[in-house]
């Protein structure tokens, strides 16, 4: 029965039969593929490739014939045929996604250079704990530590997912707020950046290196503009690019500057532990924590206990909660960072209908810190000047 869950690329030839022609491009390989022993079992149901409908379809492997090449025959109709390297793989729809990968698994691969994921079957484990494989578009061999592959199966159900189950995940890209995560789903997970433990810089660490993206207070016009870190100065200054201006660099004040999104401990492509906090099974969302148990441990706040509640601050909205308010991120003084909430009632005077018209994600504003709760790790914010 055809299996329709991955299909071959069309740059990929269509699969031949192995026979003692072989091309030497073939045979180099099998060669290699067959370091570390067979990856299928006679008797064993797998994905073969037949080159006719340029499709997958359930096999029964019949005899190991060496060099990473089997006999199969088709469930469908007993049919035989030779299958070398890369086109036969165990079955898509028998894998699990928890489980660590193994020679024969269909893989989706992160390859470093293009920064993207490509999909690939497995072909031998290596003695350093890699793995050899051979990508779907070419053919070609490439080697990948076990965590930067995921495997390709039947994507888990929403109402599988609970709140505080841990799960395999991969970082499929950052974003303003966070991060988003493959942990098997129909759908990535989101985790904020308040749920990944933050980078850990070394004791005198600079407050920028070099090519960080940063938001420069540009004096002349009293407007914040993207910029791009050029270097540190020796009186404690540094050095930019502005996007809109890329023939002279400019001088700027440390106080003039802060990070377009706060410094990850992961990047794309990373594997990572998860725990789901939160499952939204109408808005088919999911909320992830990258710290043990999902715990988030309480944050110092004591920077911003000190801060005078009547004077404005620069922040920046990061989230909207429908009929309750916006999240934004702010900075202390010390350059300590958080995020607090301003509740609907403190946007503005009057009624609030609708917070999409008050703002949008990624717009700066102006704010005062109200309120500190240390003991649960809350600022209250607030857009209104104080009386």
């Amino acid at each position: 029965e055809e299996e329709e869950e991955v299909a071959r690329p069309s740059k990929k030839t269509a699969a031949k039969k192995v026979t003692k022609a072989a091309d030497k491009k073939a045979d180099k390989k099998a060669t290699k593929a067959q370091k570390g022993g067979a990856a299928f079992q006679t008797g064993e149901l797998v994905d073969a490739y037949y080159e006719d409908d340029d499709e997958w379809f359930e096999a029964k492997i019949l005899k190991d014939l060496g060099n990473g090449n089997f006999k199969v025959a088709w469930t469908e109709d007993d049919a035989e045929q030779d299958c070398g390297p890369g086109y036969i793989r165990k079955k898509v729809s028998h894998a699990n996604w928890e489980d660590p990968i193994q020679p024969g698994d269909a893989i989706e691969g992160y390859y470093e250079d293009d920064e993207l994921w490509h999909r690939g079957i497995v072909q031998t484990e290596n003695p350093d704990g890699t793995f050899t494989l051979l990508w779907d578009e070419d053919g070609q061999e490439c080697t990948l530590k076990p965590e930067r592959m995921k495997k390709v199966c039947i994507r888990r159900n929403f109402d599988d997912l609970k709140q505080g189950m841990k799960v395999k995940g991969f970082v499929s890209r950052l974003w303003t707020n966070g991060a988003f995560i493959d942990i098997g789903t129909i759908k990535d997970g989101l985790a904020y950046f308040d749920d990944i433990p933050p980078v850990v810089r070394p004791k005198g660490a600079p407050e920028f290196d070099e090519g960080e993206r940063v938001s420069a207070f540009f004096a002349e016009e009293e407007e914040w503009y993207p910029a791009t870190v050029d270097k540190r100065n020796k009186d404690g200054t540094y050095t930019i690019w502005w996007d809109d201006d890329e023939d002279e660099p400019y001088k700027i004040e440390v106080r003039n500057m802060r990070l377009d999104t706060p410094r990850s401990s992961v990047k794309q492509g990373d594997q990572v532990d998860a725990w789901i906090t939160r499952v939204n099974h109408e808005r088919m969302t999911i909320s992830l924590s990258l710290w043990p148990d999902g715990k988030t441990p309480p944050k110092d706040l004591s920077a911003f206990e000190e801060m005078d509640s009547s004077e404005f601050i620069d922040a920046r909205i990061v989230k909207i909660i429908d009929n309750v308010g916006f999240i934004a991120d702010v900075e202390a003084p010390d350059g300590t960072r958080a995020q607090g909430l301003i509740h609907i009632t403190n946007i503005r005077e009057g009624f609030v209908d609708n917070l999409y018209d008050e703002g949008e994600i990624g717009q700066d504003i102006r704010v005062r810190v109200e309120r500190v709760d240390q003991a649960l790790g809350r600022i209250s914010l607030s857009m209104k000047p104080a009386w």
